[in-house]
């Protein structure tokens, strides 16, 4: 009898199968996807496993998102609102992201980056679209506490985006410098925010 085929079936019953030199017996046996030495692409990997994956066209991508969502929800807060310090929390938003989105635009044209969808802009972009809905028909004795609680969730979410993902990929000096900017601001917008009395 051959011990070597012996051995590697005796392996392969024993899960064993990839040491030894059985690698031949093993490869039916493996999940797709799990070959040994093979890393998943950018595009297959989820969003949290891919923060070192992104591009700068990526990251441009979701500070645009960003910008808009936050100017369409204070245009709303606008026409909706009677509290005089939401109101002036929704004129710095469309102040400063409109600010902020022309700002990325300039960079992008200087550093020849070219916005690039991601899951993670798409995911900003529907999030915050189903947001602004909800604003949109909430009763107008609502109307406050959700944006106020909307504008700080969202802000949040996108600084730890920024600490977590964006600015650890970010590899255009330029872009890196928009992106402390960002933070920054941000950063003022949730202190501002927490301030709004309902």
């Amino acid at each position: 009898m051959n011990f070597s085929k012996l051995s590697c079936v005796t392996l392969v019953a024993l899960g064993l199968a990839a040491t030894n030199g059985c690698s031949k017996g093993s490869s039916s046996s493996e999940a797709p996807g799990a070959s040994q030495g093979s890393e998943a692409t950018p595009a297959e990997m989820p969003d949290h496993e891919m923060s070192n994956a992104f591009t700068d066209g990526q990251i441009a991508q979701v500070l645009t998102n960003v910008d808009e969502a936050e100017v369409q929800q204070a245009q709303l807060a606008l026409t909706k609102t009677n509290n005089p310090q939401t109101r002036d929390f929704a004129n710095m938003m469309i102040e400063q992201h409109t600010a902020s989105k022309q700002q990325a635009a300039q960079l992008a044209s200087q550093a020849n980056i070219n916005p690039t969808p991601s899951q993670i802009a798409n995911k900003l972009q529907t999030e915050t679209s189903k947001t602004l809905e909800k604003l949109n028909t909430a009763d107008p004795s609502d109307f406050d506490e959700m944006y106020v609680k909307a504008q700080i969730a969202q802000h949040k979410e996108v600084l730890d985006l920024l600490n977590d993902k964006l600015i650890p990929a970010a590899k255009d000096p330029m872009l890196r410098r928009q992106l402390a900017t960002t933070k920054a601001m941000v950063k003022h917008h949730i202190d501002a925010a927490e301030k709004i009395e309902i």
